[in-house]
């Protein structure tokens, strides 16, 4: 299996340290939005929250929950310390997310800057801080403005098709290395 992994990628020009660090990143975030949906639509959020926040130690308030909403999942923070953390800041942000930041502008335009005035996604040119649009790459919806480094810009087209998922980076990474 890894044999014919490493041939697609090499037949679509894809960088196999990219490939798994989006990999990785797809597979937590993925984890993530999965939990969180499950504490939402079974109306557990404030009891989650309350358990979350009263805990001493958020690592095993991590592992507890992903016992309770994902119980096929193995990790613990014995073997999986990076992962328990990433999803213990994660769901940090989820249960203590503050109303939606008011200087979009200023975000825009950094973002434009730090991006070299890029979508984020495509890489398609985007020619005034304003044309962008800001995206939440784990979405708002689940962690607020709480969570560092989130922001992207991206173009209207890549922002309409990306919607709540934070997957279609995968998606995207075959288009951009066809055109190559």
């Amino acid at each position: 299996m890894k044999e014919e992994l490493l041939k697609l990628l090499a037949a679509y020009n894809i960088n196999v340290d990219d490939f798994y660090k989006l990999s990785y990143k797809t597979l937590i975030n993925g984890l993530f939005e999965d939990i969180c949906k499950d504490i939402k639509s079974k109306g557990q959020e404030t009891e989650e929250r309350k358990r979350f926040k009263e805990s001493r130690n958020t690592l095993k308030a991590t592992e507890a929950i992903l016992r309770r909403y994902h119980k096929s999942c193995k990790l613990n923070e014995d073997d999986n310390k990076n992962e328990i953390e990433q999803l213990s800041i994660l769901l940090n942000c989820f249960f203590n997310k503050k109303p939606r930041m008011t200087s979009k502008i200023s975000i825009k335009e950094y973002l434009w800057e730090v991006q070299n005035h890029k979508c984020n996604i495509c890489g398609e040119p985007i020619i005034k801080p304003n044309e962008g649009e800001l995206d939440h790459i784990i979405a708002y919806d689940l962690v607020g403005d709480e969570l560092e480094n989130n922001s992207q810009l991206l173009c209207k087209t890549c922002n309409t098709r990306k919607g709540n998922s934070s997957a279609y980076e995968f998606s995207v990474l075959l288009t951009k290395n066809k055109k190559k």
